[in-house]
């Protein structure tokens, strides 16, 4: 049973945490400019680092395994 509950408060958990993301991004408020990525932020190249992390992880999971 406590594992039961465990599950749904990772799920309350991650829902709050994409809900505010969601809420965010769909109606941005006046301290971020009212635009959707506020300015002075610059995305990250998902084929950089990212990728290669992405690898890593993956290849040390079916080592693992």
């Amino acid at each position: 049973m406590v594992f039961f509950y465990f599950l749904i408060r990772e799920f309350i958990f991650f829902f709050g945490i994409f809900w505010f993301l969601f809420d965010v991004s769909l109606v941005p408020s006046r301290d971020l400019g009212e635009i959707w990525v506020p300015y002075g932020i610059e995305a990250i190249n998902p084929f950089g680092v990212p990728l290669l992390n992405s690898f890593v992880l993956l290849s040390r999971a079916v080592t693992l395994t």
